[in-house]
């Protein structure tokens, strides 16, 4: 709206102050959220796995503290007022919601029954390392004053290498199994079917 000209300047003015907003909500929160709640469930289903019992409640639990939290930074920066106590929490709450999954993550990469991990998983970790390295130089650019030149770095690694990773990892093992599913579900125990990943 602010750049089509259907505001007035002064308030166009401030749309800008929100997009940091909009682009934590939706690359930070919808989708990094979505990708943690989706992969505590896939990668131990894949790596033949206990799940986690208490770590999902935990990271469900931080990640809704986040979102308000940042809500409530934005309401902030909407009427005015310094934002930057609400955001500094919602970023911890944030952060805690990461390593909460990591713990769980590499617990689960310990007690795995499937000892060879298939090409998928490693992709999966990798994209998983890929998030680990772009909440460290986060935290490493805040702590010396060097966020704006670090953000797209943050950005490209977040989005690229942990979003964008994690699809397309999962989707190796997914596309498999449900045409594994389709053609050899039917017949299973009645005779020899072949791996998912031999599909591939």
């Amino acid at each position: 709206a602010g750049l089509a000209g259907l505001l007035p300047p002064a308030r166009a003015g401030g749309m800008a102050d929100l997009l940091p907003f909009h682009v934590v909500f939706g690359l930070g929160g919808w989708l990094t959220a979505t990708a943690l709640a989706v992969s505590c469930r896939l990668l131990p289903m894949f790596l033949i796995a206990a799940e986690p019992s208490e770590g999902p409640k935990r990271l469900l639990r931080l990640a809704i503290a986040a979102f308000a939290l940042l809500g409530l930074a934005l309401v902030a920066v909407a009427t005015g007022f310094d934002a930057r106590l609400a955001a500094l929490a919602a970023a911890f709450a944030a952060v805690a919601a990461i390593a909460v999954h990591g713990r769980d993550l590499v617990a689960v990469v310990r007690g795995r029954r499937r000892r060879d991990i298939e090409a998928s998983g490693r992709a999966s970790l990798a994209a998983v390392l890929a998030l680990w390295v772009a909440v460290a130089l986060g935290l490493a650019a805040a702590v010396v004053g060097e966020t704006a030149r670090v953000v797209p770095a943050v950005v490209h690694l977040a989005g690229f290498g942990w979003l964008t990773g994690l699809g397309l990892a999962q989707l190796g093992k997914i596309v498999p199994f449900l045409t594994w599913l389709e053609y050899f579900g039917p017949v299973m125990g009645r005779r020899p079917t072949p791996r998912t990943q031999d599909l591939l």
